[in-house]
């Protein structure tokens, strides 16, 4: 696929986060997916990741996802994105707190005939916000 193909697949991919269209993200992400999250032992395979996706979305509402940047070489496409969501449900320890919350995320893809088969993940520490007096 050419880097304007997979970059148009990435931008489908955050389009369907955003709107938490499970089928979409399912069509796009390998069954061999390896997600890898910045301070995770071990990268998730796509049932664990669409598990926590589906986890994500019942605790935070209202998300938008602006893609910032979105460049590509070879088989890999890099994004930068701002995201903003309301913490309007209970979150691992954090009772919702209703608030806004903004952050910083990049991404980082590999693409195999139309499907993401390895992600990296770092994302701004949007936990401390949400734990903020």
């Amino acid at each position: 696929m050419s880097i304007d193909r997979n970059k148009q697949l990435i931008r489908r991919l955050m389009d369907a986060h955003e709107r938490h269209d499970v089928a979409v993200i399912h069509e796009i992400l390998s069954p061999q997916l390896k997600w890898h999250v910045a301070g995770a032992p071990e990268p998730l395979g796509r049932e664990e990741y669409l598990k926590g996706m589906d986890e994500g979305h019942a605790a935070f509402s209202d998300q938008r996802i602006t893609i910032d940047d979105l460049v590509g070489e070879g088989d890999r496409i890099a994004s930068r994105t701002t995201v903003e969501m309301r913490h309007s449900g209970r979150f691992q320890d954090i009772d919702a707190t209703h608030r806004k919350v903004t952050f910083a995320s990049v991404w980082f893809y590999r693409i195999v005939e139309s499907h993401v088969v390895e992600a990296w993940l770092v994302d701004e520490d949007f936990l401390t916000k949400l734990r903020a007096p």
